[in-house]
């Protein structure tokens, strides 16, 4: 069988682990606070996610794309106004962000796709449960995105530490953390 004979590269650029997380039960806050903690922590995660993923074509961080920006400030903007149409995206041109949001009208999900490709469940285990950590805390009782941008300016490292609970200590271990951390302060 020749496709036994092809060697397989771990974490081959061209690859990646997609996580769809399922919104379809959340409220509009609860998914304004998730999509607010994916973004304001979307460095951190992509350099976790490892270095060929900085700037990967196929998984663009805000940094890179800033249509991402304004898909999720017209999101919020166009549902208060109650624009129900405010969810469908032209999934051609949302599809290849860090941060997708073309299943959010179909499936009911935010697809999280950068994440190098590994094929290593104990990677692939943790970093699921770091975005579950997320999730989680995006469904705090009387926490609000405005919420979320004051405490991430008042006390950032502790507001990271209680983001991602466990995983904490291992994301402020990566090289240049503090630099990541701060790319996302608010003024």
């Amino acid at each position: 069988d020749l496709a036994a004979k092809v060697p397989f590269i771990q974490d081959a650029v061209g690859t990646s682990v997609h996580v769809h997380m399922n919104v379809q039960n959340r409220t509009l806050i609860e998914i304004g606070n998730l999509l607010t903690l994916l973004v304001l922590f979307e460095n951190i995660l992509v350099e976790y996610s490892g270095e060929q993923r900085r700037s990967n074509l196929f998984a663009l961080p805000i940094r890179c794309a800033e249509m991402n920006y304004w898909n999720i400030r017209n999101l919020f903007r166009d549902l208060a106004e109650g624009k129900l149409k405010a969810i469908q995206f032209n999934e051609e041109h949302v599809k290849y962000a860090c941060v997708n949001l073309g299943k959010l009208s179909k499936i009911g999900s935010i697809e999280i796709r950068c994440f190098r490709g590994s094929v290593k469940k104990e990677e692939i285990v943790d970093w699921v449960d770091i975005l579950r950590h997320i999730k989680e805390f995006a469904c705090t009782p009387r926490l609000t995105p405005i919420a979320i941008m004051a405490e991430m300016r008042d006390r950032p490292l502790e507001f990271f530490s209680e983001v991602f609970g466990r995983h904490a200590k291992t994301l402020r271990r990566m090289e240049d953390f503090e630099k990541h951390l701060m790319s996302s302060e608010v003024a």
